[in-house]
């Protein structure tokens, strides 16, 4: 089981199994985190209908798909424990707020996370089931506002992400490729993460405010039957109104 109440630590990197070639020992001797920067994949002769990030995976999608794989198949057990320590490290805010989840809590973000990546990749040809895995994970973290999670925290996982599976390919091909194929895949990810999060946050709030008046109207009918003069009402509609 995983243990998820270490504190990260910034030796907490992913070693590829090509760590014993010495090509890739030379390559590697440096395991600082390489710079995430988005790719400009903007093509003119794109279609208005696709987006930037989706027509980049359409386009490329045999070798940009082929890294991807290649890098989750080295990808060990603990991959979702090391992004989520990686996040832990770059944000204080996220790191409080992983500390004070229970073990159970803790356990369930990890097991999400690593589901998340396994179903993203398992589907890696179709956009449109990424988008519906994305914006379900989203619809579940917005569960966890309750908690202290902040929108905020998807822009450090993305970026935890990216990095962590960038490493995974063990500088089998260019790093640029690899950085791209994975930036392109995020982006896309976390445009839907984002919008299912938001879409669940509303509706929460909606549910909210609509429990709530109906609490305030049984309030009232609760006290009317129970004899209160009609001079006391305008002063707990005031009340009920101001909450």
């Amino acid at each position: 089981f995983l243990d998820v109440t270490r504190r990260p630590h910034s030796s907490d990197v992913v070693k590829s199994p090509q760590a014993t070639s010495s090509k890739s020992n030379a390559r590697k001797s440096d395991r600082t985190p390489p710079t995430i920067q988005r790719p400009s994949i903007i093509s003119t002769n794109k279609s208005p209908s696709i987006s930037p990030n989706s027509q980049t995976l359409v386009k490329t999608s045999n070798f940009f798909q082929s890294i991807i794989l290649f890098c989750m198949e080295n990808a060990r057990s603990d991959i979702a424990l090391r992004i989520v320590q990686r996040m832990a490290h770059k944000r204080d805010d996220f790191a409080q707020f992983y500390a004070n989840l229970s073990s159970e809590q803790s356990s369930e973000l990890i097991m999400a996370l690593k589901k998340f990546l396994k179903d993203i990749v398992r589907n890696i040809p179709n956009l449109d089931k990424i988008r519906q895995i994305s914006s379900k994970y989203g619809i579940e973290q917005a569960h966890k506002r309750s908690l202290g999670f902040k929108a905020d925290f998807f822009a450090v996982l993305a970026d935890a992400l990216t990095t962590e599976c960038v490493f995974l390919d063990g500088a089998a091909h260019q790093p640029t490729e690899t950085i791209e194929a994975w930036a392109s895949l995020v982006e896309l990810m976390f445009s839907s993460v984002r919008d299912g999060y938001y879409m669940e946050t509303r509706q929460l709030r909606r549910n909210w405010q609509k429990f709530h008046s109906q609490s305030n109207v049984s309030s009232q009918s609760d006290q009317s039957l129970d004899g209160d003069s009609p001079q006391s009402l305008p002063s707990l509609n005031h009340m009920f109104t101001a909450i």
